[in-house]
């Protein structure tokens, strides 16, 4: 908890204390989840691509 020190800067995904990521500390996080995972070159765009084909592919099936 950081209490009066907490920053709000509006953001949606913050830091503990309120302020913005920096995007290459969420591109730097998701590379390393995908190495302990087992996958390689996870990034955040190619994680969007695989989702909505994902959806798509879940539309096309129930119709």
């Amino acid at each position: 908890m950081v209490g009066e020190k907490w920053v709000d800067s509006g953001h949606v995904f913050t830091t503990v204390k309120g302020t913005p990521f920096h995007p290459d500390r969420l591109s730097k996080l998701a590379r390393a989840l995908g190495v302990q995972a087992g996958l390689e070159h996870v990034t955040f765009h190619g994680l969007r691509h695989t989702s909505a084909s994902l959806h798509l592919a879940r539309e096309s099936r129930q119709k």
